[in-house]
């Protein structure tokens, strides 16, 4: 992705705001509804909308993303996850959660 171009217009976050919440809509849609294809492309869009607002907010969403899957991953023990009975990944003893201040 692109450099973030960061905007304190919140008439600008708002309205991503509003993207985001009506991309989820449409992806819950065609989960319950629609082919695997579709399912894909609304999720695809519900993605697009997210790094939208991250750019307007000056927040570089890629580097976000590597810190919390980084985090996750510390999650595991021995390579292994802990789960809960549904199915829940937790958290392990060598847990750490993301460092993100230094991005906002």
């Amino acid at each position: 992705m692109s450099q973030p171009i960061a905007t304190t217009n919140t008439t600008v976050h708002t309205m991503q705001l509003c993207l985001i919440v009506e991309e989820f809509e449409e992806f819950i849609e065609a989960v319950e509804n629609e082919s695997d294809e579709h399912q894909l492309k609304e999720l695809a869009d519900l993605v697009y909308v997210a790094f939208q607002y991250a750019a307007a907010r000056g927040w570089p969403l890629d580097e976000a993303l590597d810190r919390v899957y980084g985090s996750n991953m510390s999650k595991l023990v021995d390579g292994k996850p802990l789960r809960r009975d549904d199915g829940k990944v937790l958290k392990g003893p060598n847990y750490q959660p993301p460092y993100l201040e230094d991005l906002v």
